[in-house]
């Protein structure tokens, strides 16, 4: 390292060289410099002859257009004519007299000057009109010039596609000089070179070639630089200077001038050329010149060009490991201040946080990871920042790719795009104009701030629902999901529920991960066990029938078996007693002994009933039991019942009535009547005496209202408006009555005159209070002021304000200013008294001023006026009178309210009631008879109260007075109650409820005495000798106790005792002695079964026995219980294995396993699910103490999460593609912009005055170089976003006057560190973006211009590394891993494994066996590769790609080739089939104007294109069929050949098409092999195979987790199967739902929210993101939540269901479907990340195959043609003329003189004549006749 300090830095003067040496690297003054030392080759240039150079020039600079024209071919006639041709008439065959014409020699013929130094022109009148005119001339034919411009088309587009420089020119005129003056050798350079653009046009038919015309591109018109310096460096001259004024003759001139001086030998030769020049060395040589950059800011002192050439400079270290991704969830208001316009995952979003933090970035991106969205997304995020961007980028796609996000995001405006090709004038302007157009019509989003709260709120919302269900519960290191997961998978796999494998004692605390383990080792020594024990017993036996099963005895051992079977023996004794006591029952019951139980519970249940028989009382009348059942019973009991009730009713009454009327039912009925009616009246508790006084106030009332009658009437005139009457002698009435005379009083008499529709306005309840505070302050003002200040007169304020204007504007000499004077003595005038001096008057000047205004706005008020009229006088008003009448108005429409109101008509009355009649209504209120009035309508409501029940008295239409009036009614009622109390109630001043009751209580008892005369109970039961007398329960209690006793005999018998053989001995024996018989039995029983049990337990706790296992076998029948036993006792010596197993019980018991075992002894669950029913119970338990203890978890339901998914989702859209796009464009758009000089001349003008300026030109526009520097602050200002490649940036930005906030470089792995430094020397901070596994740096341009045919042996350049590599080793690198280009998963399957390692995320397609998607591979068996060409695959992909356009016009199609040869072969293949298929052509045309065309490249220049389907040529194969090939695979086997493989495998969206001939079989390929050969290798391998390599057979992922493992038995229980982990690498669907009829798709992804959920890093990536990226893939995407499905499956389940049953496909449609649409086999599965691509059928093409000779023999080839003819032509067409054969004699000698291969090779080289010549339906053979030819070359 030169210049190296001792710390190992590099010091500047290093640095300088450094950068010296890689200035040097530009240059290239040498003879292998194509400007120095030009040569016309036929594929890259075309000469031109008979033209005038200014012509040229001034047609193409004045916007035309000018077409080349070619030497027309002689026709047959023609030749004829001239002697090259004759017809023999012997035989009418032609005879070729001499060679046919060149073009040139033909051009001569037709007069056309054909010399290439083209002739000086005088002045433009002298010129032929074929200078004049639109054609350039060449002496080519036709298809020759077709073929030249089509070579030259594609190369320059290919140049501006992959460097975006345009390299096509058209140079007039050429140097021609020497290295010395000695010296033979001469080189040619061009001089004057104007920069054209090229275009195909129509088709000339005839011809079968195209026209292709050229254009001025707009670019600025250069020198040839390279001859500049050379001719500078070596010989010191100076080329004349050139602009766009210049002329070329003149410059041509000028030249020769200087030659003339300097170099005489030399000479200019006036040739025209139209060919590819590249300046870009050269320009970016003079870029990096220090010389050229500011002292301030030398380009050696740069800090990052330093750290670039000197290394390591300390800032950001070497070889760092690259940084774990942000979690850019945690950072503080993320969108606020790293702002993005598309969408980004979680690691495209953290390069967008360290860019805008300023660090130097390498972004490595590997193929469709969205590096052009990410720069989009770096480049808005700095703008927004207000920073300057600088966006490098070679190829011109990746430049596109990224406006056209802008562009979409609308900030295009504000990016100026200086790619080469792209600078011409009118676009640039015409993009200044549309970016000033826009200026201040940028708006900044008024919700933006609200939506970012809003969006992080649901944001932390999401991310608690991950954390919390995701995070570990308490001590068992599961996390919440697992828990509820487990629960469900468990829940499902039994029928029980999970409850019922209780697990004793556990909880989260203690089912650690260690317990867990100890659980399952001691799980299996269970099962080892209970094994051992099943074994003891016969076949088909449970554990129930073991002899000592239900002992649970842990304290004895084996040598007590002998203990324990004496104590069962003890048992068996009394077990036997009791079997025969049967007997002795029998004959007790007087029954047989097959009726006495034999069961133990049924004896003791017989002993339970006949315990419950009663003693007897001595008094039961026993004949009655056999008749009292139930039915006897209840009757007994309703007898004494009635009887009591009937001796009650008759106390009660005692003393009420008179005696009479307690018997009399009539009278009884006419109190009722009377009483109801008094009830009627009132609803209070009051006294009767109180009620029957009402009646004199009603006849006092009625007497009162009766007198006023006649005021009654009069008042009701007055207020009548409707015809109804309103006041009138009813309640209502009368209170109108009263309130309207009220109402009238409350006016004083004086103010009725001032009544006024004003006062009605509601608005005056605010302005009242307003006024009187306004005259209040009004007043205090003028107490204040009124010893200085006269009130009576006031001036007014505009005069006041002179005044005070007068007196306070003169400061000094005031009394000598009139103004001033007269001011004072004006205001004088106003002065309260004339001892009031002047000084005084001003010192409250400004108070008096105050008050002046105050006052005019107060009586001026408009508001004031209008509301109150005539009455508002200003400080003058009278407010007592004005408020008393607002009062009184505002009180009626209170009391009356307005409108149309039905007591509206009072208030239209009051306010216009007469004066006379008001005065009339105040007189009479004054009057006795008023308070007369008024006091009875008082009394009326007391009343009323009273009487609250009478509706009629509070009727409005029912009049009170008169004899038929309300009030008449109610007296007479009354006085007719109190008549009928006196007469029949002892007790007269009664409360009127309680009389009421009393009169109940009477009818009671009235009605028991007839229930009980009618009851028959003592006749039916007994015989009438037990009858009870009524009145005269004091001499009846023998027979009550009889019936009594007799009763609760039976009710017992009846009710308690339930055994028949009891009640049946008894009723047939209702005798004493049967019942004491019973009951001493029952007492011997009770010993018995005492005795028994005490033996049983005795045995039971020896044994610690379950008796109910022990007798589940036998039940509880005494015999068969005997039998258990003695089963036991037969079988001792199993007692000791049992014990042992009770032990490994006792042990499960102690892990909480006791339920479990028991479930499993009792065979509903089986020994081996013994483990999962634990995990069942256990995780049930755990999701429950989840749902109790964790405060979140249950209140989480699946619709509210997809609710905030969606939320989210439109919140992150609406701000990422709309709210910041505005507020970003608005921010950019506030740039303050310099306007510069406006004024002077025109070489004056700068900044954005030079642009209005070229703006407002029609012509003649400054170049743009010129324009940039001069207007560079605004240009930056308007557009701070520039995009250009290295050339342009070279070209436009002069060094030092450019300063960029930020540099950033896209397919950085392709552009060289010489090319890249004067870009980086721009900006303060460094962005590289590529991928190191992609394309390096490559001399393919170079090659072309030099057209070498070794490409075989073309490389990256060897040991130069890209400007990424050189970055990689300083910056910070970021890695994208999101994968989102391919649409099934099988497209980028292989390189991701092959050079990526498996690291990129990839999204799986539900496509699995679909023809639309994946890979599909064609082999070719006959294919060739002759010549560096492969006829066969081009031919093949013409006939796919015809197909192509016409079956799916909408998919984008691409074509790549291995090399340049095969390129140009299919771009043959396809412009001939354009030339004889109208409709392709019509196709391609149509797809020219798509937004992605059909392109047709090479592997050198495929790097940054896309399309939806991709068809690839493998290019290589055999010589021949079945040879070997040759393992020569170009630029394949270079040390980076792999690398372009990458690129070409990962180019295509939906599909990829490839076509080889050979086979993985065909590569030779060892430990020793190339990288790249190895992956082409491996790639054939993958096409045939399925297989990805070193991955053998698949193997699937099984499912991430209980839950999944629920779901998916779930769904198989619904007829639809599931593949878990649906996906290829990085992200997987958790369910892939198959299609039941057709396997090949899924019908359905289903999501779980476990570890994938969970794994993502942002909310974004997590619940926008990914799901949008899988429906962008077609997929149907649904999501489970574990805490849904832990609460109801089946609600889950349903809906889910229901959407696949639409979805699924009929097994029939999709075989009817398959056969059609898939022909050939369809590979299976191989592995998942490859599966289900397409493997076409070989393509055997119809092909001539003859056998190839070692070495070429023309007499063979002829005679192989001539036999075709014979054979094949001949016999099909024998009529056929000899001189329109195909194969005629004069055709087959051009067809072995020329040897064309293919139909594009026989247009060029056969002559028209015999083209023409031959017979239409033979020129079909002529394919067949071109690939015989082709197997001979």
């Amino acid at each position: 390292m030169p210049n190296q300090s001792a710390s190992g830095k590099v010091n500047s003067a290093g640095i300088k060289k450094l950068l010296n040496d890689l200035r040097n690297k530009h240059l290239d003054l040498t003879g292998r410099n194509r400007l120095l030392n030009y040569r016309h080759t036929a594929k890259s240039s075309l000469r031109i002859v008979d033209e005038a150079p200014n012509q040229l020039w001034k047609k193409l600079l004045d916007n035309g257009e000018l077409r080349f024209e070619p030497v027309p071919e002689p026709t047959k006639k023609e030749l004829i004519n001239n002697g090259y041709l004759e017809i023999e008439e012997w035989s009418g065959t032609t005879k070729q007299l001499k060679e046919d014409p060149d073009a040139k020699e033909w051009a001569a013929h037709r007069g056309i000057e054909t010399s290439w130094d083209v002739p000086r022109n005088g002045i433009e009148e002298d010129l032929e009109s074929k200078h004049t005119d639109n054609k350039i001339q060449t002496i080519h034919f036709p298809q020759d010039l077709d073929a030249i411009l089509r070579s030259i088309l594609q190369k320059a587009n290919s140049s501006i596609q992959e460097t975006g420089a345009n390299i096509l020119y058209l140079a007039l005129g050429f140097l021609q000089w020497s290295e010395s003056a000695d010296s033979d050798r001469t080189h040619l350079s061009p001089l004057y070179m104007l920069p054209v653009t090229l275009k195909r046009g129509r088709l000339v038919k005839k011809e079968g070639s195209f026209r292709y015309s050229i254009s001025y591109s707009g670019e600025d018109i250069i020198p040839n630089l390279s001859l500049r310096e050379k001719l500078r460096h070596d010989f010191g001259l100076a080329l004349p200077s050139l602009d766009e004024e210049t002329e070329p003759e003149d410059y041509l001139n000028k030249v020769q001038q200087v030659l003339l001086k300097n170099k005489p030998t030399w000479e200019v030769k006036r040739f025209l050329t139209l060919g590819l020049f590249n300046f870009s060395k050269l320009l970016m040589y003079l870029d990096l010149d220090p010389d050229q950059w500011d002292d301030h800011s030398p380009i050696h002192k740069h800090p990052i060009v330093k750290q670039l050439l000197g290394g390591n400079t300390g800032e950001e270290g070497i070889g760092i490991d690259p940084p774990e991704d942000h979690n850019i969830d945690n950072i503080k208001h993320l969108l606020r201040n790293y702002p993005i316009v598309f969408d980004a995952d979680s690691s495209q979003h953290s390069t967008i946080v360290d860019g805008l933090k300023g660090k130097n970035l390498v972004i490595e991106g590997p193929p469709g990871t969205g590096k052009s969205q990410t720069i989009a997304n770096l480049i808005a995020a700095f703008l927004s920042k207000g920073q300057k961007v600088l966006f490098v980028a070679e190829k011109l796609a990746a430049l596109e790719v990224v406006k056209h996000r802008l562009d979409k995001a609308n900030l295009g405006y504000f990016c100026l795009d200086l790619h080469s090709h792209k600078t011409h004038k009118v676009k640039v302007l015409k993009d200044l104009e549309e970016r000033i157009k826009k200026r201040a019509k940028f708006v900044s989003p008024e919700s933006l701030r609200d939506e970012y709260a809003r969006h992080e709120l649901i944001q932390r919302k999401l991310n608690s629902y991950t954390n919390t269900i995701n995070g570990v519960w308490k001590n068992t290191g599961l996390s919440i999901h697992e828990i509820l997961s487990g629960a469900t998978r468990y829940r499902s796999e039994f029928v029980q529920n999970p409850v019922e494998f209780k697990v004793e004692g556990l909880d989260g605390n203690s089912f650690t991960s260690a317990f867990r383990r100890e659980m399952e080792d001691f799980q299996d020594r269970l099962i080892h066990h209970y094994k051992d024990i099943i074994d003891q017993l016969e076949s088909g036996e449970q554990i129930s029938t073991h002899p000592w099963y239900g002992v649970e005895t842990l304290t004895l051992q084996m040598f007590d078996a002998e203990r324990v079977c004496e104590s069962i023996s003890s048992w068996n004794k009394k077990l036997a007693i009791l079997l025969e006591y049967r007997g002795t029952l029998s004959e007790t019951l007087r029954t047989s002994i097959s009726n006495i139980p034999a069961s133990l519970p049924d004896y003791s249940h017989l002993h339970a009933e006949m315990q419950k028989v009663p003693e007897l009382k001595g008094d039961e009348y026993l004949a009655a039991l056999p008749r009292l059942d139930l039915n006897g019973v209840e009757a007994i009991e309703s007898y004494l019942s009635h009887f009591k009730v009937l001796n009650v009713a008759y106390k009660r009454i005692d003393g009420l009535f008179t005696e009479s009327f307690q018997h009399d039912k009539k009278r009884i009925e006419n109190l009722q009547e009377t009483v109801d009616l008094a009830h009627k009246y009132t609803s209070k508790r009051c006294q009767l005496s109180t009620l029957v006084d009402a009646s004199p106030l009603a006849k006092d009332l009625n007497v009162r209202f009766s007198k006023h009658q006649e005021l009654i009437s009069w008042a009701d005139n007055l207020v009548s408006c409707d015809n109804h009457t309103h006041i009138s002698q009813t309640q209502g009435g009368l209170k109108e009555l009263v309130q309207f005379f009220d109402l009238v009083g409350q006016l004083p008499p004086v103010l009725w005159k001032y009544r006024s529709s004003v006062f009605e306005n509601s608005e005056l309840d605010q302005y009242l209070p307003e006024i009187k505070a306004t005259i209040g302050g009004l007043s205090e003002k003028q107490d204040s002021l009124k010893d200085i200040f006269n009130f009576d007169e006031l001036p007014s304020s505009k005069d006041l304000h002179k005044y005070v204007y007068s007196i306070r504007d003169v400061k000094y000499f005031k009394w000598l200013d009139k103004s001033y004077r007269n001011a004072c003595r004006e205001l004088k005038h106003y002065a309260a008294n004339s001892s009031v001096r002047v000084k005084d008057l001003i010192a409250q000047l400004d108070k008096y001023v105050e008050y002046v205004e105050f006052f005019e706005s107060f009586e001026e008020n408009i508001e004031y006026k209008n509301s109150l009229g005539d009455l508002f006088k200003g400080l003058a008003t009278d407010m007592d009178m004005v408020s008393s009448l607002r009062d009184w108005y505002r009180a009626i429409r209170e009391e009356y309210g307005a409108g149309f109101g039905e007591r509206v008509c009072f208030a239209n009355a009051l306010i216009g009631l007469e004066s006379n009649d008001a005065q009339t209504i105040i007189n009479h209120r004054n009057t006795p008879d008023w308070n007369d009035l008024s006091s009875g309508v008082a009394s009326l409501d007391e009343l009323t109260t009273l009487l609250d029940g009478y509706r009629d008295l509070k009727a409005i239409d029912i009049d009170l007075v008169g004899e038929s009036g309300v009030l008449s009614t109610i007296s007479s009622s009354l006085d007719q109650l109190k008549g009928n109390v006196h007469q029949y109630y002892r007790n007269p001043d009664v409360d009127i409820f309680q009389l009421l009751s009393n009169l109940d209580l009477l009818k009671e008892a009235h009605s028991s005495r007839a229930e009980w005369d009618a009851n028959n109970t003592p006749v039916k039961y007994f015989d009438n000798n037990v009858v009870l007398k009524p009145d005269d329960l004091i001499h009846q209690t023998e027979t009550i106790n009889c019936l009594t006793h007799t009763k609760e005999l039976a009710s017992i018998l009846n009710n308690e005792v339930k055994s028949d053989l009891v009640i049946n001995c008894i009723n047939t024996h209702p005798r004493e002695e049967t019942i004491s018989s019973i009951r001493d039995s029952a007492c011997q029983m009770g010993k018995l079964l005492k005795e028994n049990e005490v033996e049983r337990d005795t045995y039971l706790q020896l044994a610690s026995v379950d008796l109910q296992k022990w007798l589940s076998a036998s039940g509880l029948d005494l015999e068969l219980m005997l039998e258990r036993n003695n089963r036991a006792l037969d079988d001792q010596e199993y007692f000791a294995n049992w014990v042992d197993y009770l032990h490994v019980w006792d042990q499960a018991k102690s892990y909480g396993m006791g339920t479990i075992l028991e479930l499993t002894e009792a065979e509903e669950i089986q020994i081996d699910d013994i483990r999962y029913a634990y995990r069942s119970g256990a995780f049930n338990i755990l999701a429950h103490e989840v749902y109790k203890e964790h405060k979140d978890v249950p209140n989480y339901v699946g619709q509210a999460q997809e609710t905030l998914q969606k939320q989210f989702r439109i919140a992150d859209v609406n701000i990422i593609t709309k709210l910041q796009r505005q507020e970003i464009a608005f921010a950019i758009d506030k740039n303050k912009v310099a306007q510069g000089i406006a004024m002077g001349k025109a070489g004056d003008f700068t900044e954005y005055a030079l642009i209005k300026r070229e703006l407002g030109k029609k012509r003649r526009h400054i170049p743009i170089r010129q324009l940039i520097r001069r207007a560079n602050n605004a240009l930056l200002s308007l557009k701070p976003c520039f995009m250009m490649g290295p050339m342009s940036v070279a070209q436009y930005l002069k060094p030092g006057l450019f300063e960029f906030d930020v540099v950033i470089m896209d397919e950085a792995s392709q552009i060289k560190p010489e090319d890249a430094i004067g870009a980086v020397a721009r900006g303060k901070q460094l962005i590289v973006v590529g991928d190191p596994k992609q394309l390096p740096p490559s001399r393919y341009f170079d090659r072309v211009l030099d057209e070498s045919d070794d490409e075989d042996e073309m490389s990256a350049i060897e040991g130069t590394e890209s400007i990424l590599d050189a970055a990689t080793n300083l910056f910070q690198s970021k890695s994208l891993q999101w994968h989102y280009r391919s649409r099934h998963e099988s497209l980028i399957a292989f390189s991701n494994q092959s050079f990526y390692h498996g690291e990129l995320i990839l999204f799986p397609s539900p496509h699995k066996m679909d023809k639309e998607f994946g890979v599909k591979y064609s082999r070719l068996p006959s294919g060739r590769f002759v010549n560096r060409r492969n006829k066969e695959e081009a031919k093949q992909i013409v006939k796919a790609t015809v197909n192509h356009l016409q079956e799916h016009p909408n998919e984008s199609l691409g074509i790549v080739a291995m090399s340049s040869e095969q390129r140009s072969e299919i771009e043959w293949a396809l412009e001939y089939e354009m030339k004889l298929n109208p409709q392709f052509r019509k196709a391609i045309e149509a797809n020219v104007d798509q937004d992605d065309p059909i392109f047709v490249k090479n592997l050198e220049n495929v790097q940054g294109d896309e399309r939806d389907v991709i068809y690839i040529s493998m290019t290589y194969g055999p010589r021949e069929p079945g040879q070997r090939v040759m393992q020569r695979f170009g630029p394949i086997n270079s040390d980076v050949g792999w690398r372009r493989l990458n690129v070409l495998f990962t180019r295509s969206r939906k599909r990829m098409h490839v076509f080889s001939s050979m086979s993985s079989g065909d590569i030779s390929v060892s430990s020793n092999s190339r990288k790249g050969v190895q992956a082409l290798h491996d790639f054939l391998f993958y096409l045939e195979s399925g297989q990805l390599p070193l991955t053998g057979e698949a193997v699937g992922k099984p499912p991430d987790s209980d839950f999944e493992i629920a779901v998916m038995k779930a769904l198989g229980e619904k007829g639809y199967d599931c593949d878990p982990q649906v996906g290829a690498a990085g992200y997987f669907i958790d369910l892939g739902v198959k299609d039941p009829g057709n396997p090949g798709r899924y019908l359905m992804g289903i999501e779980c929210d476990g570890a994938t959920y969970h794994s993502a890093k942002s909310a974004r990536d997590r619940d926008r993101l990914r799901q949008s990226v899988l429906e962008g893939l077609n997929w149907k995407i649904r999501r489970i939540w574990s805490t849904d499905w832990f609460k109801n499956p089946k609600a889950v389940l349903v809906p889910i269901i229901r959407e696949l049953d639409k979805l699924k496909t009929k097994p029939s449609e999709h075989l009817d479907a398959h056969e059609e649409e898939m022909p050939g086999e369809v590979f299976p599965e191989a592995e998942r990340v490859s599966s289900y691509r397409r493997i076409e059928e070989e393509v055997e093409p119809q092909h001539i195959h003859v056998e190839e000779p070692s070495k070429f023999d023309p007499l063979k080839l002829e005679e192989t043609l001539l036999k075709f003819e014979s054979d094949n032509i001949r016999s099909a067409h024998p009529n056929t003329p000899a001189n329109e054969r195909l194969l005629r004699p004069e055709m087959l000698k051009a067809l072995l003189k020329y040897m064309p291969t293919s139909p594009p090779d026989f247009l060029q080289k056969i002559p028209l004549y015999l083209r023409d010549g031959t017979d239409h339906e033979e020129k079909h053979y002529l394919s067949e006749v071109l690939d015989i030819i082709d197997s001979y070359t």
